[in-house]
């Protein structure tokens, strides 16, 4: 149905109602108004009357619509047509109109030297047909610079706020070339909003109400990477890479599968930390493998550098246990956790790293395998040079020793150069060298067994008793060659032991012998003999020093020597035996060891005995009964019956833990 919105007598109150662009001296066409002939959801219908052609030939004519007012050919869109119309002509706009909007119109005449326009009237749109789309010219590379996309059709609106243009969701320019062309800009820094390569792009434009949507695939330039020779670098330096285009896409950086910092980059060079100081993974290798990341794309560069092992000046060394270990020099991880490990010889991780900067590292030190050390810093797979350590203390708790010791309560025996000792379990032998390994080698006969002392090269054991009714009669001889127990004798009736043993030529003496009294165990004065040839039994004249008098005994070179207290007088002497009469012989009086230091087993080492207290070593001369005392801050009071007494040194069963001493480190 077509609308007349102007009755024909208002035309003729209204025919110089035209405006002249260009004015000039010559006889111009006179028009009216554009008439709004009909509004559909297609588009509108525009009419216009020409009332004097003038002098002046018409080379075009139409309509100028937009929803701005005063519309002109340059900012509005328009319908056209080419010569001279008839003196009523239409034309019908079926684009660039968007529904619900007002429009202002004016009929429009163009001569050679003005183009003249209509007053405007206004309408409300109820749609168009909209744009055709005939071609897109998508970019082949995306190369960081501003690219176009040109869009090319028919019917395209003339005024730019008709358009929006989205690429991926992200807001894009448009710049108009004419109603068949236009152009969507794409910034230069697309390529950092767009994550991927070969990526499916989504463009959607609107022009005044109607949509245009396609899918085209975006590639970008890749980054380049420069062959470079393999580089020898410290912790703390920093290496480059080189290469081209570096910068078109954001980076992941990752050595050795982790993921890497990056201090500095510019499009042809990328420079990190070789190693990360700050953070070092535990899993870091000397020749990391180098990767990158770019648009979901993998660069595997490679190993392109390998990392200085670490370099220490003081390579000799002598502290004491309770002392730090401090090395100098250089590639040294300043971190405390996981790095800068100590390994020993043994291959195993020696102290604890308390402190570590680039040119120092400390250590605090505990157990130790031996006394003299090799040591090495390592860092992963990287290993320095070799440092020699001696640990000067006399004492020293040892990293590694028997579990059975803890509990062991009887003294060690040394036999060719091996170590023996009991526990409820069973005979132990035990080695002196690294890691100080003991394995059972035979079975204890009973649990209640007294008697663990070294007869020659064999070891006396048996007897014992835990009531009167169990009185344990049987003693043995054990040989460490054989592995072999083979039953001695049995003890005198209602003996089930004796404080000291010794042996002289065949036959063994047994003093102080051991009952049962009551519920309880009693020393008493007795004194035994058994002839080893005969395997009789001959008791002796009792005792002449009392109960108490022997704290300790101890062989030395086939000689037996006690610690005798003088209770009275409150002094200890030094006795020694006198095989021929079997008495006690004074060597020295008074000897002046410390209140407390013969409640220990002394440790024998040559001519001396040592006695070891929290605060210091008293060394016994059994030759003048001399005494020398050395102050050694120890930190333990020892129960050296567990001692096992080599000709230079002697080693400690204490607890869970073995102890080294040496008396080679003793200084007044």
């Amino acid at each position: 149905m077509r609308i007349i919105h102007f009755p024909l007598l208002l035309i003729a109150f209204i025919v110089f109602s035209c405006e002249n662009e260009s004015l000039s001296p010559r006889i111009n066409p006179q028009f009216g108004i554009a008439l709004i002939q009909e509004v559909s959801a297609s588009g509108v219908q525009f009419g216009a009357t020409i009332y004097e052609f003038g002098s002046e030939p018409i080379i075009e004519y139409g309509f100028v619509f937009s929803p701005l007012g005063d519309p002109k050919l340059h900012n509005a869109d328009f319908v056209r047509g080419t010569g001279t119309p008839e003196r009523y002509f239409e034309l019908e706009a079926n684009s660039s109109l968007e529904k619900g909007r007002t429009y202002f119109v004016a009929a429009y005449l163009k001569t050679e030297n003005a183009t003249l326009y209509s007053k405007e009237v206004s309408f409300q749109s109820q749609g168009s047909e909209g744009f055709l789309v005939e071609s897109v010219e998508w970019p082949l590379l995306f190369k960081g610079v501003e690219e176009r996309v040109r869009i090319k059709g028919e019917k395209f609106s003339s005024i730019k706020s008709n358009y929006s243009a989205e690429i991926n969701g992200i807001k894009m320019d448009v710049e108009l070339i004419d109603s068949e062309n236009f152009e969507i800009i794409i910034p230069e820094d697309f390529h950092l909003r767009i994550e991927g390569q070969n990526v499916p792009t989504a463009m959607k434009v609107r022009i005044a109400g109607k949509e245009f949507f396609g899918v085209y695939n975006s590639r970008f330039v890749e980054p380049s990477f420069d062959q470079a020779e393999l580089k020898s670098l410290t912790f703390t330096d920093t290496f480059q890479i080189e290469g081209q285009n570096l910068l078109f896409a954001p980076i992941e950086l990752t050595v050795d599968g982790v993921p890497r910092d990056i201090i500095s980059i510019d499009s042809e060079k990328l420079t990190f930390q070789a190693f990360n100081v700050s953070n070092p993974p535990a899993n870091s290798t000397k020749s990391p493998v180098i990767s990158m990341k770019a648009r979901g794309l993998s660069y595997e560069l490679g190993k392109l550098y390998t990392l200085k092992a670490p370099e220490i000046d003081n390579t000799s060394v002598r502290l004491s246990k309770s002392s730090r270990l401090v090395l100098n020099g250089r590639n040294f991880i300043p971190s405390v956790v996981n790095f800068n490990n100590l390994i020993d010889q043994y291959g195993e991780k020696f102290g604890d790293l308390i402190g570590a900067s680039p040119n120092q590292v400390q250590y605090g030190i505990s157990l130790i395998p031996n006394r003299k050390l090799n040591l090495k810093i390592k860092n992963f797979d990287l290993y320095s040079n070799p440092v020699s350590v001696e640990i000067t203390d006399p004492l020293i708790p040892l990293r590694k020793g028997p579990k059975e010791i803890s509990n062991f309560s009887q003294k060690g025996i040394v036999i060719s150069d091996m170590g023996y000792y009991i526990n409820n379990t069973g005979l132990y032998e035990l080695g002196f060298e690294y890691p100080f390994a003991s394995k059972k080698v035979g079975d204890v006969p009973f649990p209640e067994n007294y008697f663990f002392e070294k007869i020659d090269d064999k070891i006396l054991i048996g007897g014992g008793a835990f009531s009167p009714l169990t009185i344990r009669k049987e003693i043995y001889l054990f040989d460490p060659k054989t592995k072999q127990l083979e039953q001695l004798s049995e003890l005198p009736e209602g003996l089930l032991g004796f404080n000291v043993v010794y042996k002289v030529d065949n036959k063994l003496f047994f003093e102080r012998g051991v009952r049962f009294e009551g519920s309880g165990q009693r020393t008493t004065q007795e004194n035994w003999v058994l002839d080893l040839s005969s395997s009789s039994w001959t008791r002796l004249s009792d005792s002449s020093w009392g109960l108490n008098s022997i704290v300790r005994y101890f062989n030395h070179k086939n000689q037996l020597y006690s610690l005798l207290p003088d209770v009275q007088r409150g002094i200890i002497t030094l006795g020694k035996k006198n095989f021929v009469t079997q008495e006690w012989e004074i060597v020295r009086e008074n000897i002046g060891l410390r209140s407390g230091a013969f409640i220990h087993q002394p440790v024998q080492i040559g001519d001396f005995s040592y006695f070891i207290d929290e605060g210091g070593i008293d060394r016994l001369d059994l030759r003048s009964g001399e005494v020398d005392y050395f102050q050694v801050n120890t930190g333990n009071r020892l129960n050296s019956s567990s001692s096992f007494n080599l000709d230079e040194k002697a080693f400690l069963g204490v607890d869970f833990y073995l102890y080294e001493f040496d008396p080679a480190y003793l200084n007044k």
